[in-house]
């Protein structure tokens, strides 16, 4: 199910008169810098918010926030749903075994990983790329039957892991019946979403155009795309 087909923005932070049509369960937004991708986020979660739909953001610093990656594992935990993160962790560090939250010598409680070699280890001694997918991945259990936004996808993860990243966020999007919107700088990120899309996969990508006062968008969709990357290898940023 899309929660959003088609989405209009008249006036916010710049964009008149945008228009993005027949949305994908998988949207991503590509451009140059300010061309607008972080304020359609800012106004879809404005709009999703004022229609009573679920939604969340992950900007590219949110995963540094310790205390609320508590609190949405405890989520996560109760919905059964912590042992596919730890797959999705595994997929970037085949160590983890677990993740926990202990609270040691009476101080507040921390987030903690299990590692088969290097033992209990706080979460901030983790990798940038483990905290930033374990927040994806905790943020889109929350979201379920919702819309989930996310700035810079490819913040923090390694492009050996992207393919096999994206694949799992793919897949529970659809699972758990999330759309996405996903904006991104990185040409290694579209070949990646690619990658971990099948033709079945409703992917879209738009890219973001800035001409005069107003924003012009070029749809893509997955077929489209694929034959624009891998036929012909053209760039679809700029």
């Amino acid at each position: 199910m899309k929660h959003l087909d088609n989405l209009t923005i008249h006036r916010f932070r710049g964009l008149r008169d945008f228009n993005l049509q027949d949305l994908g369960k998988i949207n991503l937004l590509v451009g140059a810098n300010n061309s607008g991708k972080t304020s359609v986020l800012e106004a879809i979660s404005t709009h999703c918010s004022n229609a009573v739909l679920t939604v969340d953001t992950v900007t590219p610093f949110s995963y540094g926030i310790e205390e609320l990656q508590v609190e949405l594992l405890s989520e996560a935990t109760f919905q059964r749903f912590k042992p596919e993160v730890i797959k999705l962790l595994q997929g970037i560090d085949s160590g983890i075994i677990d993740l926990a939250i202990l609270s040691h010598r009476g101080k507040r409680p921390s987030l903690y990983i299990a590692h088969k070699q290097l033992g209990i280890l706080p979460l901030s001694a983790a990798g940038d790329g483990v905290r930033r997918l374990l927040f994806i991945a905790l943020t889109l259990s929350k979201v379920r039957c919702g819309v989930l936004l996310i700035d810079e996808i490819e913040k923090a993860i390694h492009t050996d892991s992207l393919c096999s990243s994206f694949t799992w966020i793919v897949q529970w999007c659809q699972r758990l019946d999330v759309q996405l919107f996903a904006t991104t700088h990185s040409l290694e990120t579209v070949d990646a979403m690619l990658g971990a899309s099948d033709t079945e996969t409703d992917l879209v990508l738009y890219r973001l155009e800035k001409w005069e006062l107003q924003t012009k968008v070029i749809r893509l969709e997955r077929e489209i795309l694929q034959r624009v990357r891998e036929d012909l290898g053209q760039e679809v940023r700029v």
